[in-house]
């Protein structure tokens, strides 16, 4: 009798840490992007590159690569974010009349294969912008790493 109750609260124990060990944070975690474009390419369509830094939920930095698509007076962009730990892709919809907009995350890999996540997002262009950037992207916003 008692190895079974012994064995029951092991039981028990086990089924806490795994359930607890694998929670979601429910209410996602903050994070801010901002992301400087440096270089433009008009080739093969619109392409803006340049470098990035987060904070908040996730803390990293790196490059990415932009492709833009001019409709009316939306900008539809798929947004690679390249950093050192994996890599994520958003999709981003934005006014040109307001210079807002909105953002999702689409997929990643490495660290960043189950990132889910979005928020809105505010462009800046010259005069507004640092010394030798195109522009200024500032991405607001909550993420979700699903197991």
């Amino acid at each position: 009798m008692k190895a079974q109750l012994k064995l029951m609260l092991f039981l028990i124990a086990v089924s806490f840490i795994i359930f607890s060990g694998c929670k979601k944070h429910e209410d996602g975690l903050p994070i801010t992007i901002v992301q400087i474009s440096t270089a433009f390419d008009e080739e093969n369509g619109y392409t803006e590159t340049g470098t990035f830094t987060t904070s908040g939920g996730i803390q990293t930095s790196g490059t990415f690569v932009m492709d833009v698509i001019f409709v009316a007076d939306s900008f539809y962009c798929t947004n690679k974010l390249i950093a050192p730990e994996g890599t994520f892709t958003t999709n981003m919809k934005c006014s040109a009349t307001t210079m807002t907009g909105s953002w999702e995350i689409l997929s990643g890999d490495g660290l960043y294969k189950k990132l889910n996540g979005g928020g809105t997002l505010l462009m800046n262009f010259p005069p507004d912008v640092p010394p030798g950037s195109i522009g200024v992207e500032t991405l607001s916003g909550k993420v979700f790493f699903h197991h």
